[in-house]
Parts: structure tokens; C-alpha cells; sequence
């Protein structure tokens, strides 16, 4: 906004004198405050400042689904927060924040879903042979979905830290999240071989077990990486590792689920079904 001539000089001789300290959800109507499921309980900050979604936006969640790259997709949420970084979140409550962008910047879209019929009656004619089992299959395009948040209860890490007293424990985020799928792509290129034999395969399952658990480990020392998660991980005793999977457990059970009811064209049951959503494919159409 224009500075009243009456303080022009004042603000030359003292430039932080005229400083607009409001958020930016109070400066800017396009700007919303955002409280996340995690309740902020890993962040050194409260509720986000977010934009709406701009052309430059959808850009690069397009680069993201046809260069198959999630970091591209993780890099437009961050381009809509107020200092943070998407990377810094962790996944739950990135993809809250998707479905947020989702709900508010896309609207709905026609989706066509695949489901069964969940009436127990017509389950049970199926069953007798009263009716043919192709009855139960739903076709259905969808134009309305609903979401379903749950919200993290307060955790006491305290008491997880103390059963594993020789490791330091944080939360997973969306940077371990890109670093595990951009390994993950390198180690299946470097594997392939020219005829297309996929040398990845045996080791997958393992890789993806330790990167599973890495996330959750802050390493000691300077090197912070991912594959220094994994090192750790993979140096863990069962009975610590038992552990932190109770540890994991209790600092994920939170989120944002979306769910859609489906209708029998057989017997008119409905049935509410759960979607999946995929980062690259945030887009419609993709």
C-alpha cells in the first residue's frame, strides 16, 4: 500500500518503520490459514499460509506426471506455502494438502471408479446362484467424493525415546519420501539390462523395507541423507526395530482419506468405497 507523504521521510531515515507484520491470510484475500492434522506437533510453526494455485503451478505438477518425478510435485505445494517448505512436512500432511488444493483450486471432476457391490443379500443370491457374481461389479462415474481428516492425538515421544535410548528419533518427511523414489529410479536404471531384464527385483522388497522405517531415524554425524537412514536401519537389532515400528505406528495415525458411495445398478445398495490418490496424477485428465 502507498505510504502517507506525512512519514515518507521518516521511513528513509528508518526503513523497518513501516512494516506490515500481519500474516499473510490478513493481507491478502486470496490467502487462507490452514490448521494440519498433525496439529503441528513436528514443526516449529502453527497453522500454514496458503495461496491459491496459479498457471505457473499446474505447469509443474504437468512436468511432474509426464517426467514421472515427484520432487516436481512436492516443489509446486511448497511455491503455495508462506516460509515453509513442502519438503519439511510429512506426508500426511502433504497430501491434506493436495485435497485442500484439490477441493479449492480444481473443484470436482468426472472419475470413473470399479467396485463390488457390499449388500450382504445380494452377496449371499451370489453365492447360492441365484444371481451371477457380474452382478456385484459397479461401473460408475463419479462427480462427488467426500474427505474424512483424522487428526494426530498429542504424542508423548519422550517414552519411545527412552526404549531406544542409542538412536535419535524424528518423523519421515516429503524429502525422505523424494530421495527414496529418486534412489529407487537410479537403482532400477543401473539394473536394467539392454534386453529389459529387471536386475532390481530381488533386492526391492529389502530396500523398501529398511526405507519404510528410514525415515523416522535422524542419523548422528554430519551426514544426513537418506541412504545414512537406511545404514542405520539396516544396523538395528529386531528388538529396536520392534520398537520403532511401535514408534511409527503411533506418529502416523493421522491423515486425510477421501471416500465416494457407489450404487448397485443390481439391488440399489450403495457402497462407500475408498480412493486412492497419486501425487503425479493430481491433475485431471492425468
Amino acid at each position: 500500500s502507498e505510504v502517507p507523504p506525512s512519514l515518507a521521510s521518516h521511513i528513509q531515515n528508518d526503513p523497518h518503520a513501516w512494516v506490515d507484520n500481519r500474516p499473510p491470510a490478513e493481507r491478502d484475500p486470496d490467502t487462507d490459514t490452514v490448521d494440519l492434522p498433525s496439529q503441528g506437533q513436528f514443526y516449529g510453526f502453527g497453522p500454514l499460509q496458503i495461496s491459491p494455485l496459479r498457471g505457473r503451478t499446474i505447469a509443474k505438477f504437468h512436468r511432474a506426471y509426464l517426467e514421472n518425478k515427484l520432487r516436481f510435485t512436492v516443489e509446486a505445494i511448497s511455491s503455495t506455502l508462506n516460509g515453509v517448505s513442502a519438503f519439511d512436512l510429512t506426508p500426511a500432511d502433504f497430501y491434506y494438502l493436495m485435497y485442500w488444493h484439490k477441493s479449492r483450486n480444481i473443484g470436482s471432476t468426472n472419475t470413473m471408479i470399479e467396485g463390488r457391490c457390499g449388500d450382504a443379500d445380494h452377496q449371499k443370491k451370489v453365492i447360492s446362484g441365484e444371481k451371477h457374481k457380474d452382478t456385484l461389479k459397479i461401473e460408475q462415474i463419479l462427480t462427488r467424493t467426500s474427505l474424512e481428516v483424522t487428526d494426530l492425538p498429542i504424542i508423548d515421544v519422550r517414552s519411545f525415546q527412552e526404549r531406544l535410548p542409542g538412536y535419535t528419533l524424528g518423523v519421515e518427511t516429503m524429502r525422505d519420501v523424494v530421495e527414496s523414489s529418486e534412489i529407487v529410479t537410479q537403482m532400477v536404471e543401473e539394473a536394467t539390462t539392454d534386453d529389459g531384464i529387471d536386475l532390481f527385483k530381488d533386492e526391492s522388497t529389502e530396500f523398501i523395507w529398511l526405507a519404510e522405517r528410514a525415515g523416522f531415524i535422524v542419523p548422528h554425524g554430519e551426514d544426513q541423507s537418506f541412504l545414512a537412514k537406511i545404514r542405520v536401519i539396516a544396523d538395528m537389532s529386531p528388538e529396536d526395530i520392534n520398537v520403532l515400528d511401535q514408534y511409527i505406528a503411533a506418529v502416523t495415525a493421522y491423515g486425510v482419506s477421501e471416500f465416494a458411495n457407489i450404487k448397485c445398478k443390481e439391488c440399489g445398495a450403495l457402497t462407500k468405497v475408498k480412493l486412492s490418490f497419486d501425487a503425479l496424477s493430481f491433475l485431471p485428465g492425468n
